[in-house]
């Protein structure tokens, strides 16, 4: 986002009509990693995300849109919410509520993660529970972070257009200020990376 500050924000769900908005959807980016999970034959997808107003919100109204697209029902016992605080993207949470889950007998097949670090942790709560990724339960995140390529199985991710967003952020900052007309609202797409963590039923 480009405000009157000239500050570069990759990904903003917040409104600003002043401003020129150079963003990700996160609603759609979300409906099309749980498209694609559906599309591997899980019905049963559990679903860890923040509890705010903002990020949470939209990533959840796209995992509801794809439930509805794919015909499933949403069942809120499948869904974590975190609770909202400063360092809530951890391997550690993503860890704690995966145990919670799978602690808690409800039947799911795949868990989707708002974050990479967040999905190592599933990863790791899994495996430590005795079962197997992507065998036993499919793992998937968000964010393309390194630890995502690098984590053994290497984690099913959205990448975000985080270089391509700050670059298309500057040029227009640079039109702002010469007073050129610029595009008010400009919608980058990620990329859907499949990887080990996941597979067809």
């Amino acid at each position: 986002m480009i405000s009157g500050s000239g500050k570069t924000v990759p990904e903003d769900t917040g409104t600003y009509p002043k401003s020129a908005l150079v963003t990700t959807d996160t609603e759609i980016e979300s409906q099309s990693m749980v498209d694609y999970l559906c599309s591997c034959g899980h019905k049963r997808i559990a679903f860890i995300t923040s509890g705010d107003e903002g990020l949470g919100r939209c990533h959840l109204n796209g995992y509801k849109r794809s439930l509805e697209k794919n015909g499933l029902e949403y069942d809120e016992k499948l869904i974590i919410r975190l609770k909202p605080g400063k360092r809530i993207y951890t391997i550690e949470n993503g860890y704690n509520c995966t145990c919670e889950l799978l602690k808690s007998g409800v039947d799911f097949s795949c868990i989707y993660a708002i974050s990479d670090t967040l999905a190592v942790g599933a990863c790791r709560a899994i495996i430590d529970s005795g079962k197997r990724v992507p065998e036993d339960y499919c793992v998937a995140g968000a964010d393309g972070q390194d630890i995502a390529e690098y984590y053994h199985p290497s984690i099913t991710t959205l990448k975000y257009p985080r270089v391509e967003t700050a670059l298309q952020s500057v040029r227009t900052l640079f039109d702002l200020i010469d007073r050129k007309k610029v595009v008010k609202r400009q919608i980058l797409s990620g990329t859907l990376i499949e990887r080990e963590s996941t597979r067809k039923l």
